[in-house]
């Protein structure tokens, strides 16, 4: 809504120009109403109005001069002038002012009206503009202060000069996003963080560093950790917080609050502020051929429980000796990359060891914000490459053949061309002999098993989401709404539209 004060010596018409329109229809508000010119300069510092209706002709102080006051702290202000008098040189006066309308009493609403709406439409372009310009300059800001970073980061000798951009400012906020247990790297995030950020009050800057840590420089004393974990956890984005005053260059703020949130690890709070007497145990990571003989069962015979274990007893070692979290997460990158290496020889040129690890590195492991999480994201990751090594190396059984035609109809099921023959070619067998398989390894047709892993996948998405019915079809694997309908009346005895009122 934008703010808009009337300014005249008459009180006749400060109460017709409130009624006059329905203000509130267009955008606007009342701000207030004043009798002089004098009284009008207070009103605007106390409202910052956008718009003024003031007549040009009162006491003390003329409606020209009211405006040549105004525009030497506000160029922005709307000014309509109103008067009984048409004199060119009142005319004049007021566009010497960047006044953007001139009306004569008595008012004539239409024209009042088309001016207003004139006006308003020129306000919002204004603030697009401005919001264009602000978010361009603060962009290039960030993209500058992320290279200073890492460039520090790289060389801590370099002169301040050479790595901090002009930004002031007071704290330095370092926010360490969850992904969930899912394998695939955070999407979309930077733009979700903006939006979760948007209200924050006073001067603030976000710089993303990767795809799970951002850094938020504030101008603001009154920002802290807690308020930014509320505002991203009203948006559903997890994470945990670290805080650091800049009182050297921004790069080392940021590098100090980045230590501050990845302490919460081991402490299992949500938010840390960085101290000197923040400190590790020291001690050497193990390497990777500590694990090697679990690493081979896992990767010869797709027993990953050996490793799973280990990996479970080396992460909780690391938190509860208060360790460097950093130096568990280069270890377990070391690991994970002989495994790759053990796939490769032992499987070679298969789909299997091209895929294999291939979206986890230290940073998606970084991505988990507590021990428990962390073991819960190694214990899947290790579970699902089991059983694609298990299905590669029973290539030729009934049993890998169903477990391949599962693990294709959970990745290609939603894809309007999904088809049986796809499935059969993957699972290395013909149409007709692999819908036998199947049938008879699990005791349902292949596209029943198909239909059913849809409509469980639209249940979700019904209940646990406002997408249009239309938009879960297609997301699902059908190409109409009708088409889904059908189906999942079929299965569950009533529409979508009905499943989704008594569930969400």
């Amino acid at each position: 809504m934008y703010k808009i004060i009337f300014v005249d010596d008459e009180a006749i018409t400060l109460q017709l120009l409130k009624c006059v329109l329905d203000w509130e229809e267009l955008g606007i508000t009342i701000a207030g109403t004043a009798s002089d010119g004098r009284e009008a300069l207070d009103l605007c510092r106390s409202v910052c109005p956008d718009i003024m209706i003031a007549d040009i002709q009162m006491p003390g102080m003329t409606g020209v001069m009211l405006s040549e006051m105004i525009r030497k702290s506000n160029r922005d202000m709307k000014i309509i002038f109103l008067s009984a008098y048409a004199e060119f040189e009142y005319a004049q006066s007021a566009i010497a002012n960047k006044v953007s309308g001139y009306l004569l009493k008595p008012l004539d609403e239409d024209a009042l009206e088309m001016l207003i709406r004139k006006i308003t439409a020129e306000l919002d372009q204004e603030n697009r503009d401005r919001q264009n310009s602000d978010e361009a300059r603060d962009r290039i800001l960030s993209a500058q202060l992320r290279e200073s970073f890492l460039r520090w980061n790289r060389d801590q000798t370099l002169p301040l000069a050479q790595t901090d951009p002009e930004f002031l400012a007071k704290h330095s906020f370092c926010l360490l996003l969850f992904c969930d247990d899912d394998l695939d790297y955070l999407s979309g995030t930077e733009e979700n963080v903006r939006s979760a950020l948007k209200n924050l009050t006073g001067s603030w800057l976000l710089v993303p560093v990767n795809a799970y840590e951002y850094f938020v420089l504030s101008k603001d004393a009154l920002v802290t950790s807690d308020l930014l974990l509320q505002l991203l956890g009203r948006s559903s984005l997890r994470c945990v917080c670290g805080c650091a005053s800049c009182d050297g260059s921004v790069p080392e703020s940021m590098e100090r609050a980045r230590l501050a949130a990845q302490s919460t690890f081991i402490t299992g709070t949500s938010a840390a502020v960085w101290s000197e007497t923040l400190q590790y145990t020291s001690g050497d990571a193990p390497g990777a051929r500590d694990y090697v003989n679990a690493i081979s069962a896992l990767a010869e015979s797709g027993d990953y429980r050996p490793l799973s274990d280990q990996l479970k007893a080396l992460v909780l070692s690391f938190a509860q000796a208060g360790r460097d979290p950093d130096s568990l997460f280069s270890a377990i990158q070391d690991i994970l990359i002989w495994l790759k290496n053990d796939i490769v020889r032992i499987h070679p040129d298969t789909e299997l060891a091209a895929g294999a690890l291939r979206h986890v590195d230290r940073l998606r492991l970084r991505s988990c914000l507590t021990p428990q999480h962390l073991i819960r994201f190694l214990t899947r990751l290790l579970t699902e490459l089991s059983e694609q090594i298990c299905t590669q190396m029973d290539s030729g059984s009934s049993s890998a053949v169903i477990r391949r035609a599962r693990y294709y109809a959970a990745q290609h099921a939603s894809e309007p061309d999904f088809s049986l023959q796809a499935a059969a070619d993957y699972a290395g067998l013909s149409r007709n002999h692999f819908s036998k398989v199947f049938h008879e390894g699990t005791g349902i047709k292949f596209w029943d098993y198909v239909t059913e892993l849809r409509i469980r996948n639209a249940r979700k998405l019904l209940a646990e989401t406002d997408l249009p019915i239309a938009a879960v079809a297609q997301q699902v694997g059908y190409e109409t709404e009708a088409h889904l309908n059908r189906r999942f009346k079929q299965a569950e005895g009533i529409t979508p539209g009905q499943y989704r009122r008594k569930y969400r």
